[in-house]
């Protein structure tokens, strides 16, 4: 244990003293994979965050894409804080970004889905309430990440890709 313990501690400070020397080329970073019980050991190169692209078809429903805002990435967050119903999330994301939301998710837990029977009652709730009763779990911190599924322009069906939302409850 202390082993792995001395050999972690050395990998994170020698990455933490280039960020000390604000060395900012991606190329000398490394990323370590360490796995003691296997005596197997992987260094790999830092990657960027990849661009969100539009333009190409929908992997599952083979609708076309956009990227929505353009030019962001994986890494990318929206905030959004304070607490707010399902419904003026829906509203926030139709009149910022002109998506139609179909669902919304958190982790594995589906907090909304456009073409269930309980929509209205889904759309009225705090987006922490239908957290709680669909996890039966207290929020442990304040905030979510919150994965957003929509589409822009009913003829066409453009499937929107966006960054996922975080949803700070204590705004």
């Amino acid at each position: 244990m202390a082993t792995t313990t001395a050999l972690i501690t050395g990998a994170v400070l020698s990455e933490l003293l280039k960020v000390a020397q604000n060395i900012t080329d991606l190329d000398r970073y490394r990323g370590l994979h360490i796995n003691t019980a296997l005596n197997s050991y992987w260094i790999t190169r830092v990657e960027k965050a990849g661009i969100i692209t539009g333009g190409r078809n929908d992997e599952v429903l083979g609708f076309p894409t956009i990227a929505i805002p353009e030019g962001c990435t994986e890494w990318d967050r929206i905030e959004i804080k304070g607490s707010i119903t399902i419904q003026e999330l829906i509203d926030h994301i139709s009149k910022t970004y002109n998506v139609e939301v179909s669902v919304i998710v958190s982790g594995t837990f589906v907090l909304y889905r456009k073409y269930s029977k309980l929509r209205e009652k889904m759309a009225k709730m705090s987006i922490e309430g239908r957290y709680e009763e669909v996890t039966e779990n207290k929020i442990l911190e304040d905030e979510l990440e919150l994965t957003v599924e929509g589409f822009i322009n009913k003829e066409e069906k453009l499937k929107a890709l966006m960054p996922k939302f975080k949803y700070i409850v204590k705004g």
